[in-house]
């Protein structure tokens, strides 16, 4: 797994009218280190590990707020929200054994297109793609 790059948040906060708070800043750093997916009470409690007085309430919020100004992506999972920090466009597996969520790179899906609904009269403002299935560390061991 490569290092993801850690981008600071006061630039993109004070751009949308929002204070840079330390909490918020060190939330936004959790997320952005992990590939995983994380849903909130991971994301609670790493931040707590650095932070060891925050509540579980102002992790939610500022996930809430973080996801509501676009700098993390909020994902519905089986009713549970999960976060993801990569903002570039990418689809997600989904394993239906570990429940893990993995990026899926687009160009694996380059024959997708929506070009026909668009003629039948349809305006496409998004594309949001789940893929279910196992991942190879579930798949290696079902083999086994």
């Amino acid at each position: 797994m490569c290092a993801k790059q850690i981008k600071p948040l006061s630039h993109g906060l004070k751009q949308k009218g929002h204070r840079s708070t330390r909490q918020r800043q060190i939330i936004l750093e959790e997320v952005q280190k992990r590939a995983s997916h994380p849903n909130a009470t991971e994301i609670y409690e790493a931040v707590r590990r650095r932070i060891p007085n925050v509540s579980l309430g102002t992790v939610y919020r500022g996930l809430g707020l973080l996801a509501e100004l676009g700098l993390i992506r909020r994902l519905e999972q089986d009713g549970s929200a999960r976060f993801d920090s990569n903002l570039s466009e990418h689809y997600h597996l989904i394993c239906t054994q570990c429940k893990g969520i993995f990026d899926i790179d687009t160009s694996i899906l380059e024959k997708l297109n929506t070009h026909g609904l668009e003629a039948d009269g349809f305006e496409i403002n998004g594309l949001k793609l789940e893929l279910h299935g196992l991942c190879p560390s579930c798949g290696n061991a079902a083999s086994d």
